[in-house]
């Protein structure tokens, strides 16, 4: 990684980034057009963990109500 600092980074993160580095590690995805039309953003947030060891970040969404967050890196806007 970088010499950007993981909290530098969680500050700049958006979901145009994520996507990006997601499309890069995977080179492509495919989404079916009705999950895509009916995604639910309302009640999901997106879950952000670091691993210092592997210098990595770990995404996954998340119901608003189940615990499990990263010191609160919760990206809750999707827009």
């Amino acid at each position: 990684m970088t010499k950007d600092d993981p909290q530098d980074i969680f500050a700049s993160l958006n979901v145009s980034r994520i996507l990006v580095a997601i499309l890069e590690m995977q080179n492509e995805i495919t989404i079916p057009s009705d999950l895509f039309i009916n995604a639910a953003t309302v009640d999901k947030e997106l879950q952000v963990d670091y691993d210092s060891d592997t210098q990595s970040f770990k995404f996954k969404l998340k119901g608003k109500d189940e615990p499990g967050t990263n010191n609160d890196q919760l990206i809750t806007d999707f827009e």
